[in-house]
């Protein structure tokens, strides 16, 4: 709900577009436990099409802030001064995806209540692989997969070009 009396058009604006990132968070925290979770079981290809999500959701993301800098810098400070120090850092997604994707900084808990749920998820998380960590195991252990794969067809076919590959791949992720 906006602070101001009377109202600011433009806080409107500012509480929506920063409740859409606290949306967007909650989905990017979750394609990337997928990640995480697909890489270490091997599925490349299920990993290909959450990284693509994850693309266009940042794409979104950046688009939205388009729409954040319409207020004038006279509007934003009408109302700037009833946020306190509020910069959008405070919010627990936002340094939960830090730490999920290998910015861990104990000290940042420090922002956050003990026993709160954000704590609790970043203390989490903080003990949690990385997508990072997540990353370099799935690629150190891709190329001894797709050698036994390519070993599971019929002699002769290991190196002919086959149409069927990816179908075949795909079918191995599930």
């Amino acid at each position: 709900e906006p602070r101001s009396d009377p109202p600011e058009h433009d806080e409107t604006l500012f509480i929506i577009i920063h409740q859409v990132y606290e949306l967007w968070f909650k989905q990017l925290l979750h394609e990337f436990d997928k990640v995480c979770v697909d890489l270490s079981a091997g599925k490349l290809f299920t990993v290909i099409g959450s990284i693509k999500r994850v693309r266009m959701i940042l794409k979104t993301r950046v688009g939205q802030l388009d729409v954040l800098e319409t207020p004038t810098p006279l509007s934003f400070m009408s109302f700037r001064g009833r946020l306190a120090s509020a910069s959008g850092c405070q919010s627990g997604q936002f340094r939960e995806t830090e730490f999920v994707l290998g910015y861990k900084r104990r000290k940042m808990l420090e922002n956050f209540t003990e026993g709160t749920p954000d704590r609790v998820r970043l203390e989490r998380r903080l003990q949690e692989r990385s997508l990072v960590d997540a990353c370099k195991f799935g690629i150190s252990t891709a190329g001894q997969q797709a050698a036994n794969r390519v070993s599971h067809f019929p002699a002769g076919d290991a190196g002919a070009e086959r149409p069927d590959m990816p179908r075949y791949f795909e079918s191995q992720d599930r």
